[in-house]
């Protein structure tokens, strides 16, 4: 590798740089699945965090738990139709709080500021 120099850094925003402990995206996927009849916990919510949000719906609508609720309210499993209505739901619900929650997590400024000092 002749060139060393760093040419980009790429954050997730939620819970790395802003918004400790992902607060709007579990709130709005419990408020999503409480939409729909599907009471979830902050803990579920959170459990596939991280990860792209079309996914992390797919993952909880397919834990065992949530997946029983589903086939008891809806009779019948859940498919990648439902998985979608849901991701429908999310963006426009994060939209309506993720202001509420968009503070700086302690130390993500430095490191920012630290990031452009050394170019």
């Amino acid at each position: 590798m002749k060139n060393n120099k760093i040419e980009a850094i790429v954050f997730d925003l939620a819970g790395t740089l802003i918004d400790f402990g992902s607060l709007a995206p579990s709130k709005v996927l419990i408020h999503i699945f409480n939409k729909i009849g599907i009471p979830i916990s902050r803990k579920e919510a959170i459990g596939p965090m991280g990860i792209e949000k079309r996914a992390h719906i797919s993952q909880l609508i397919n834990t065992k738990k949530i997946n029983l609720q589903w086939k008891k309210k809806y009779k019948k499993k859940p498919s990648k139709n439902d998985i979608d209505k849901l991701f429908k739901l999310f963006n426009p619900e994060l939209k309506k709080i993720i202001k509420k929650h968009s503070k700086f997590i302690s130390g993500s400024k430095r490191t920012i500021e630290f990031i452009k000092k050394k170019n």
